[in-house]
This record gives structure tokens, sequence and C-alpha cells, in this order.
């Protein structure tokens, strides 16, 4: 097992929640469990995480078990608000949906390491990027659909308590954000399920990248239930659990988490400096110190984005060089062939 593999995927309460759904669809779910390497008795410890290897091993025995190829839709939209620890106490005192938003992409990391994403302001739209970090296509897929789905699904919760909560005398809670929902891979076989599970929002497959369109008047309608004091209160809980999270991470961990999250923002060393609180000098010293170095670092993680672009969404190799951060796309490409051996286009 490589170092990438042991990394921290998920909160325990996912995996517990997957057992139980599991058992409740009629599936041995104690059996596949097992087989995947995961301790049910892990569940008795609500700070603990599973890694990649196991979050991995453990999607491929359910896919291999349930013969369901739906399974991240399935189980990311019956997520319960509850089931994303503080963070879902935070979403749930909320000033509005834009609010929710931007808590869960600030403290997604939290719950599940397994996505990246990125918010993007353009005009009176909000677009949330979301990328997985696998370039096996059905874990690509299923992870996106289970965080997809599972974000439709809490919007629309906290929707219906705005409803019963008397802002909205229709019962319905405010006109739905989301203007578009785009998949960065091709149209599954399942696709009509997409339609039950994101109901009334027009959907498009084989997009330059998955992508989230919002509307963003629609999303700052405020909610009837915000509390800012229980709001702050689980913030600040967020905010403990995103620091210990790091906490034991050594600076190559910190700069490639940093780089993983938004590497448009991240390929130059003072920025990445100051977001870690310290000098270009003293980053450059503690990476050396720890075995690495600035640019081997930055050029191990394009190339990982690379490929995973590359495998995984329809983007040209020009938008792929653009969102690693090279200004022209013949660098890009060079860069790739010394990685790989092979051209982009080649690759792909």
């Amino acid at each position: 097992m490589n170092q990438e593999e042991e990394r921290d995927a998920a909160s325990i309460s996912y995996p517990a929640l997957f057992h139980r759904w599991l058992s409740e669809q009629g599936y041995d779910a104690e059996e596949i469990f097992a087989s995947a390497g995961v301790d049910t008795e892990w569940f008795e410890d609500p700070g603990r995480r599973i890694s990649v290897h196991h979050f991995v091993a453990l999607t491929r025995e359910a896919f291999e078990a349930t013969g369901d190829p739906a399974l991240g839709l399935h189980f990311g939209s019956q997520l319960p608000l509850s089931a994303h620890g503080y963070l879902g106490f935070a979403l749930q005192a909320s000033e509005n949906a834009e609010d929710v938003i931007r808590l869960s992409c600030t403290y997604g990391s939290t719950r599940f390491s397994g996505v990246q994403v990125e918010l993007e302001e353009v005009r009176n739209r909000l677009e949330l990027f979301v990328t997985s970090e696998f370039d096996d296509l059905v874990l690509h897929r299923y992870t996106l659909e289970a965080v997809v789905a599972s974000a439709a699904s809490s919007l629309s919760v906290l929707r219906r308590m705005n409803a019963i909560g008397g802002h909205d005398a229709s019962g319905g809670g405010g006109d739905w954000p989301v203007l578009q929902l785009e998949f960065g891979y091709p149209q599954p076989a399942y696709h009509e399920l997409y339609r039950d599970v994101f109901s009334n929002t027009p959907l498009a497959f084989d997009a330059d990248a998955t992508r989230v369109t919002f509307d963003i008047e629609r999303l700052r309608t405020p909610f009837s239930f915000s509390n800012q004091v229980s709001r702050q209160l689980a913030v600040e809980q967020c905010q403990a659990e995103l620091l210990a999270l790091t906490a034991n991470q050594g600076y190559v961990d910190k700069v490639r988490r940093l780089m993983r999250r938004d590497i448009g923002a991240s390929h130059g060393l003072e920025p990445v400096a100051a977001q870690l609180n310290v000098s270009a000098r003293v980053l450059s010293r503690r990476l050396s110190e720890e075995g690495a170095n600035f640019q081997g670092l930055l050029d191990e993680v394009r190339e990982q984005l690379a490929i995973r672009y590359l495998r995984t969404t329809n983007l040209t190799v020009s938008e792929i060089a653009h969102r690693l951060g090279y200004e022209h796309s013949n660098n890009f490409a060079r860069a790739f062939k010394k990685w790989t051996g092979r051209s982009p286009g080649s690759y792909r």
C-alpha cells in the first residue's frame, strides 16, 4: 500500500451509514465490509476516518455485491444532514443557500477528502466545479454522483425547512436555485435515474467538467430558520476539525492538499506560503527538510491532475493546461511528455 492509499479519505460516519443502508436494501453488509477490510467496530469511534485504500476497496466490493451501477446516486440521495456532523449542524443554521454552498466548500474536506471543489462567480450566476481524485472512471463517477446527489438532497431538505418555517407561503421553500447540472463524463445507461434524483433540473453529460450552475439571487433568499449563534458554534467546531485534520501533516502534505484543492491558485511558492502563514523562504526550507522541493511537488500534482482530467473529462488540452496554471498549452504538452513519455492527445 503506498502513501496515497494510506491517506485519510472520509469520516467514519459515511461508512457507518453505508453499512446501514446496504442492510436495509437486503444486502449482506457484514460480508461486504469484511471483504473490504473495514472493521465495523470502527463505527464506535466517531472521530475516526477511513483511508483512501479502504474507501476504494469498500466501493469496489459494494459494486460487486449489489450489481447496482447507480450506487452513488442511490446512496448519496438518501444521506441525512446529520450525516455531515458539525458541518450539517452549520448548514441547518445557515443564512441562505449561498451560505450553505460556501460552508460546504470550506469545510467539506473535514468530511470527505476525495473531491476538490472550486467556486466561480460570473455575473448573476455561481458555478461550482466538482472533481474527484480518482482516475478510474467507475470510482470517479460514483464519487461525483454521491457528492452531487447528497448536495441536491441537502438543499431540498433545507428548502422544506424554510417552507415549514413560514418563509414561503407556497410550501416549496422558494425557487429552486440550481439552473443546470453538467457532468464531465459520458451519459450512463441508467441516466433516467438522474431525472428522479435531480427532478426539474436541466441535465447535460459529456460536459467539459462536472459543474453545478446556481442563480445567485435565488441563493441569497434568507432562510427562515437561520440562527447566527448556532451557526457560529457549529462553524467553530468545523474549524477545529479542519485544524486537527491538518495538525499532524508535514509541509509536504499541506502543500499537496492546497495544490489539489486549487492548482490554478497554488502554482507559485509565495501564494502557497502565504496560505500556510509562513514566508516563502521558510516553506522552501521546511520542504527541503522533508526531502522535497516546491517545483517537484507542483510537477507531481500537475501530472496526477492532468491524467485524471484526460481520463475522466472531455476538457480540451488547452482547457486542462489553463486549469493547471499553464499560460500556454504548448508548455503543458512538453511537460506532460516529460512526465509520461507521451503527448496529452495520444494519452487520451
